[in-house]
């Protein structure tokens, strides 16, 4: 009889065993949680990428004492729509991530954004800023303003700050400096100032030495040269060149160390829009995010690595509150709408956000902020 017994309560145990290592492998299962990235990682963006990349990694290393595991599954989109495409369905079909963050660009987000819908995935853009992405999908939301914000903030500044009356506009062939260009155009026009030339170039351009020879026979008060870094690095370098001196306004893309680099010290005096985050501030969490950064990966951070942190800071508070699934992700955002970022707090509106937007100013080739506007 006690032998019985001992082999009985041998084999409950054997069982509990089996049942209580299922459960936990299972657990652990359920308890990954995979988040795809796409963001340009080689070509003309790498930097402006792999600086967004570093802020979601720095995110991500403060989840040890979480109760859940992140896999990040990263894509190199290139920031090519085609590239982008390819890089989501793969992430949808084949790795099953529960929410993608991505991409960069805004041409590259027009891609893939109408198909977060349709597979009732959400997708979170560090930087798009087109507002063209505005409601296009329930599924799609961003931590960057609306172009439609940026450049009728510029638009302002030139007219009420330098006093300008005839400006000419040169700008990068892409979704993102097509959308500044019209909203620009649009609200320095209303304002009573008069668009003088509007003259495009494509991303391989380096030579701006014939548009820099036409314009300085025109009588503009200044020069809105839009587009990515090493494009507006090069006027700017040319223009110093050819003796071309204007006030020379830009977009977030020379806050860029790249741009710098290929810029130098014809990058002094070139006024530019960002986001309001200031390196700055004294605030504590601020501070530590800078130090903590620094020391993590050797350089200062700029707005693309705050972005990537904040929207990681974003999908914790959507999984630390028991929302895993897309959908579930969805509601949380929807729901809550206010979260505490780097860049301060951020409101979704239909998946878009409202920020204040800061004019910067290259000083000895050190950025300044000159002035801090809140949305017009």
């Amino acid at each position: 009889m006690n032998k019985k017994i001992f082999i009985t309560i041998g084999v409950i145990a054997v069982i509990a065993i089996g049942v209580f290592v299922w459960l936990n492998k299972n657990k652990d299962k359920q308890d990954e949680i995979k988040i795809g990235v796409i963001l340009p990682l080689t070509g003309e963006l790498a930097n402006f990428g792999n600086t967004v990349l570093d802020g979601i990694n720095m995110k991500l290393s403060e989840t040890n004492d979480k109760n859940y595991t992140i896999k990040l599954i990263v894509e190199d989109s290139k920031g090519q729509p085609n590239l982008s495409v390819n890089c989501f369905n793969k992430l949808i079909d084949i790795d099953k991530v529960n929410c993608i963050i991505g991409d960069l660009t805004s041409g590259a987000t027009l891609a893939i954004a109408p198909e977060s819908n349709k597979k009732q995935v959400v997708i979170i853009s560090p930087t798009a800023s087109t507002p063209a992405l505005t409601k296009i999908s329930p599924f799609f939301y961003r931590v960057y303003p609306s172009d439609l914000s940026d450049a009728k903030i510029a638009a302002y500044y030139c007219y009420d700050n330098f006093k300008a009356k005839n400006i000419s506009i040169v700008y990068l062939n892409n979704d993102y400096s097509v959308g500044l260009k019209n909203e620009f155009s649009t609200s320095f026009s209303t304002l009573g100032g008069k668009i003088n030339n509007v003259i495009s170039y494509e991303s391989n351009t380096k030579d701006f030495r014939t548009t820099i020879s036409k314009l300085k026979m025109i009588n503009d008060d200044v020069i809105y040269i839009i587009g990515h870094p090493i494009g507006i690095a090069n006027f700017l370098k040319q223009s110093k060149e050819l003796q071309f001196t204007k006030h020379f306004f830009s977009n977030v893309a020379a806050e860029d160390r790249e741009f710098l680099i290929t810029a130098g010290e014809s990058a002094n005096n070139l006024y530019f829009t960002a986001p309001a985050f200031n390196l700055q501030a004294k605030d504590e969490n601020t501070q530590n995010f800078i130090k903590q950064f620094n020391k993590r990966y050797s350089y200062t951070p700029d707005i693309h690595a705050v972005k990537g942190y904040d929207i990681m800071t974003i999908l914790m508070d959507c999984l630390d509150n028991g929302c895993i699934s897309s959908l579930a992700i969805k509601h949380h955002i929807d729901k809550k709408q206010f979260f505490n970022g780097i860049c301060g707090q951020y409101k979704f509106i239909n998946g878009d956000i409202e920020e204040p937007v800061s004019v910067k100013k290259y000083n000895n080739t050190n950025i300044e902020i000159v002035e801090i506007i809140e949305p017009l």
